[in-house]
């Protein structure tokens, strides 16, 4: 049995044995399972903290707290089984996400569900890991060090630790799963037994592609395995009959991704040329490999080099990633497996988020790293094996190292999860990395969500500084200083933004208020009109108008344009109180009753308004 087992060869011994051999013994099972608790254990020490750990507004807003459908109830599961969500097709994740909903008062969205079950799902996978590796035959030293590097590596907290990455942890549980099945399905005594597990298999497999479509690379990977255990009984076309399924899935799901994708306009092949897909292609296929050994400089977002930037550094990774890929083609060809299938694996599962389908404004994500890896772990944890059992100072000096990396690679972990405490952490980083104009503008946008205009601002300063062509940074920072009481500054940075930009019905009425803030009345309702024009139907910003109106005693006016803002809405409570109070103005009491009493009908607990109505009674 132990000749059979892979431990320090290149070769890789038949792995199609009897079950009898191919059983592990108690005691091996047993402390099998000791391991793969305390790993576990330290994984959750390491990830406990971002159990405390908020909302982000990269994509949560999205996916959670502002999700209509969030609330788990029939009606709801039915449409996010079918409403894309950010461009993606994925009803299971949108399922499980559902089911960790629950309210905090009027506070909003509890976050500690969501983040509990993303680390359960974490640990869960962790195991799976351990499993599929110990199926492979490899040794318990080699499966524990795939497993822990898997479980704490730095490249992997976002994963854990952003709730909107559900879905990698979710579709890897069935992945894996679906992995492990194949594993019993080729060492099965029986073709009935074969079957069962085949299905079950194929039942994983669609349930990973309904957690995130990345899953249709599937197959692929099952060629891959069958390629391992026995290179010459594993040819595609012979196996064919096996992976059609498995293939007619995958093929379904990529052309409803592919339409979801589509329809949000995700999907934008004309943006950039060949060339720079495969620049960004093979920058990120050498990139995660640097960052396995060295993974600093974390992001939640790493954009394209901006339009200028030397790009030195795109070519040169394009001829590493030629030699690294040139490399894995040698290893199939010359036989060496384990170099073959761990670089393999790690392809496979990277090829669809490397850029030659589509590209987004990321260059690359630490998120793609968490089934890749698994393929450079495995590659890392035998050769550490077979340099520990040289004996003498290697096992001395191997032992070090990897308790050096465990520990670096632990700690670096656990702070990377505070930078995921919430919107202001993350983006903190972010700017940290890259301090682009988008990047302050986004953590501007957060504080000013939160009502802190001061913090705001300072971002909106910078990112206007850094790139005074975004209108809609210009537009904000003006709204910021109207919020901080600085009236004459938002007045000189609307007008900046009028003669820079075409005319915005939301910057016109921002504008309008500012204007009306210093008592500059004319010049308001001259904003407010030209508001309106480009937007008739806007409500409030009749509203608002008449009130500018009313303030320089235009009432016949004033009460037009309530009337105006009542034909869009006839239940609008401050449109009806004004043109109340409008009418009251000019004496005209029946009408004004009318208004009052409509608006008391749809909100009795209006003491002005009580009072104005007697008014009118008396006269």
């Amino acid at each position: 049995m132990a000749k059979k087992q892979l431990n320090t060869r290149n070769s890789v011994p038949n792995t199609k044995q009897t079950p009898t051999q191919a059983a592990a013994p108690k005691r091996g099972f047993r402390i099998d399972w000791m391991i793969v608790a305390f790993i576990l254990l330290a994984t959750a020490v390491i990830y406990w903290p971002s159990l405390n750990n908020a909302f982000t507004t990269f994509d949560d807003n999205v996916y959670v707290y502002e999700n209509q459908n969030i609330e788990c109830s029939a009606s709801n599961l039915k449409v996010l089984a079918t409403k894309e969500v950010a461009g993606n097709f994925h009803p299971l994740t949108m399922w499980s996400l559902a089911l960790d909903h629950q309210k905090i008062g009027n506070k909003g969205t509890d976050p500690k569900p969501y983040h509990r079950t993303n680390l359960l799902l974490h640990l869960l996978n962790t195991a799976l890991v351990f499993g599929l590796i110990r199926r492979l035959r490899f040794s318990i030293f080699v499966s524990s060090m795939v497993a822990l590097l898997f479980a704490i590596h730095p490249m992997h907290t976002e994963s854990v630790a952003w709730v909107s990455s559900r879905k990698d942890l979710l579709y890897s549980v069935f992945f894996l799963s679906g992995l492990i099945a194949h594993t019993y399905h080729q060492a099965a005594e029986t073709k009935a037994r074969s079957i069962r597990i085949w299905m079950g298999a194929f039942v994983l497999f669609v349930l990973a592609c309904m957690s995130k479509p990345a899953a249709i690379i599937f197959p692929l990977v099952l060629w891959l395995m069958d390629w391992y255990q026995d290179p010459e009984t594993a040819k595609f076309s012979k196996q064919l009959r096996k992976y059609a399924p498995f293939l007619a899935v995958s093929a379904v799901f990529s052309y409803l991704t592919f339409q979801y994708q589509h329809q949000v306009g995700a999907v934008a092949d004309g943006y950039f040329s060949m060339i720079q897909k495969t620049l960004f292609a093979a920058y990120g296929y050498v990139i995660y490999v640097v960052k396995l050994f060295f993974p600093t400089h974390l992001s939640a977002f790493h954009p394209i080099p901006e339009q200028g930037t030397n790009q030195s550094i795109m070519y040169t990774t394009l001829v590493v990633g030629c030699g690294l890929f040139g490399g894995t083609v040698w290893a199939f060809l010359k036989g060496h497996r384990l170099w073959a299938f761990g670089l393999t694996f790690y392809l496979i599962n990277l090829i669809l988020v490397l850029g030659f389908v589509k590209v987004g404004s990321a260059l690359y994500a630490e998120r793609y790293t968490y089934m890749s890896y698994v393929g450079l772990f495995l590659i890392l944890s035998v050769l550490a094996e077979r340099y520990f059992q040289k004996g003498g100072m290697s096992q001395v000096v191997s032992g070090a190292l990897a308790g050096l990396f465990v520990f670096l690679f632990g700690w670096q972990t656990r702070e990377q999860i505070k930078a995921w405490k919430d919107a202001d952490t993350m983006w903190t980083q972010v700017i940290k990395e890259y301090p682009q104009a988008k990047n302050y503008a986004y953590r501007g946008h957060y504080y000013f969500s939160n009502g802190r205009y001061d913090k705001a601002l300072a971002d909106f300063e910078k990112a206007c500084e850094l790139n005074p062509e975004e209108e809609i940074t210009a537009h904000i920072r003006a709204v910021c200083l109207q919020k901080l009481g600085k009236n004459k500054e938002a007045i000189d940075a609307f007008a900046g933004y009028e003669k820079k930009f075409p005319p915005k019905a939301p910057v016109l009425l921002s504008y309008a208020e500012a204007l009306n803030a210093q008592s500059r009345i004319q010049e308001a309702i001259s904003k407010f009109e030209k508001a309106l024009e480009l937007d008739p139907q806007n409500i409030e910003a009749w509203t608002n108008l008449s009130a500018s109106y009313f303030t320089v005693k235009d009432y016949a006016k004033a009460e037009a344009c309530l009337t105006k803002a009542l034909a869009i809405n006839p239940d609008y409570i401050p449109a009806l109180n004004n043109r109340g109070a409008c009418r009251l103005a000019i004496g005209a009491y029946a009408g004004a009753i009318i208004d009052f009493d409509r608006s008391l009908k749809l909100n009795p607990n209006q003491q002005g308004i009580i009072e104005y109505r007697k008014r009118c009674e008396g006269k």
